[in-house]
């Protein structure tokens, strides 16, 4: 009964508009007082426990790092280098796109920052290239969804957390996944460019790919520093984030010069907004699921999903179908601070990997960002391309689909996000 009453009670001041972190903490203010042999220290204690992480400073680091990148003048440099890349096929601005994005997710870390920033900086090259913005808009969103999974990912940090696994091995492990949705996009952008008979971009040409090369280095440079780092043993996930930091605010200040000081302050203002949010989140949401826990949520889950409990893939489609759902009501990260504790030994004796497990999620949990009709990237999408919610979902829909089929792939076939992981020979 508190389990139903605790679910119930959550559920209705979301409906009500109440945001997700308050509507999780009187959740479980509520479990806590129908369960009278629960002390109200718990509530304190275990808030506190699931903040108190040397993994969690990673958070405010990486975000404060995206928003010093974001705002610093990278997305010119990093778009004209996708363009010359592959704006010469079929199509070349969605193409270059879906690249664009998976330069800048391993940037910015945010990805609804990644539709703001990268939906106005291509808007007036879209205006040329035969499509129209609804179109666009429904490639950018596409091109996000995958893009979470390409690290840093503030989602998978805090997943990693969860799930007791290796932040630097669940970032590595994210890079073939979204390269193999990124392909089966760009296989849908030419194929639908061919049909409205679109033409290319730009020409080819090795001079200019060189030059734009050149000139993203220092965009480029962060990921680099990070991985680098982190493979190489030299600092853990949250000492890179900290050192992400110091390049971009030196990149920004000194070498684009596009960060003031008041710009600063801001983004330090924002930052610790967001910070607070995350944290309180997090802890509330500790002692929710540790209510549910306690009043044998799991248990009652595997006689729910009896039926599916034969094998993953089964298992994991009913659950990818949830998290979506969920998602775009109550976005990814509240969505699998709930789920992943509750679901991951169920999971784990049906043979998943942990690595596997998670970005499975993560990919769903970016789905869900941009499922209609509310999901928050989508509307974001829109709103800065400056188009109808309504105009966009005919194209959208057809992206939709592939992304859920790229979902099923990675579903059905756990290696590929196992390989690099395993080859490099990491612990997790």
């Amino acid at each position: 009964m508190v389990v139903e009453l605790s679910l119930l009670t959550f559920a209705v001041l979301i409906v009500l508009g109440m945001p997700v972190v308050f509507a999780m903490g009187l959740a479980s203010i509520w479990a806590v007082l129908l369960r009278d042999n629960v002390p109200w220290n718990v509530l304190l204690h275990r808030t506190f426990v699931g903040i108190d992480s040397w993994v969690l400073l990673a958070v405010p680091l990486f975000i404060l790092a995206g928003m010093l990148m974001e705002q610093g003048g990278i997305g010119q440099p990093l778009m004209r280098l996708a363009i010359a890349l592959v704006g010469w096929l079929r199509g070349g601005i969605g193409m270059a796109t879906v690249v664009s994005e998976m330069f800048f997710s391993g940037i910015s870390g945010s990805t609804v920052a990644d539709v703001a920033a990268m939906t106005a900086l291509t808007m007036p090259l879209v205006r040329r290239s035969g499509y129209k913005p609804e179109q666009f808009v429904a490639i950018r969103c596409a091109a996000a969804a995958m893009g979470i999974l390409i690290p840093p990912c503030i989602l998978m940090v805090l997943f990693a957390e969860v799930a007791h696994t290796s932040i630097a091995a669940l970032f590595m492990a994210g890079f073939l996944p979204a390269t193999v949705m990124a392909l089966l996009l760009m296989m849908t952008i030419y194929v639908q460019a061919t049909r409205l008979g679109l033409q290319s971009a730009a020409n080819f040409s090795v001079s200019e790919a060189g030059s734009a090369f050149k000139g993203s280095l220092w965009a480029m440079g962060m990921p680099i520093l990070i991985f680098a780092g982190i493979l190489g043993g030299w600092y853990t996930a949250t000492e890179a984030a900290a050192i992400a930091v110091i390049y971009a605010l030196v990149v920004g200040v000194a070498v684009y010069r596009q960060i003031s000081a008041t710009m600063l302050w801001r983004m330090l203002g924002e930052t610790a907004r967001m910070t607070g949010v995350v944290m309180l989140l997090i802890g509330f949401a500790n002692i929710f699921t540790y209510i549910l826990a306690l009043e044998g949520l799991t248990q009652m889950v595997r006689t729910v999903l009896a039926p599916v409990l034969y094998h993953y893939i089964p298992f994991m489609i009913v659950l990818c179908i949830v998290f979506i759902i969920l998602s775009s009501v109550i976005e990814p990260l509240p969505a699998g601070l709930i789920l992943i504790p509750l679901l991951w030994p169920v999971a784990k004796d049906l043979g998943m990997n942990v690595l596997h497990f998670v970005n499975v999620l993560v990919m769903a949990g970016g789905i869900g960002l941009f499922l209609p009709p509310a999901g928050v990237g989508l509307v974001v999408g829109c709103a800065m391309a400056k188009v109808q919610v309504g105009r966009v979902l005919p194209s959208f829909m057809i992206f939709l689909a592939v992304l859920l089929l790229g979902l099923l792939v990675l579903i059905a076939i756990p290696p590929i996000t196992t390989v690099v992981p395993d080859v490099l020979g990491m612990r997790y």
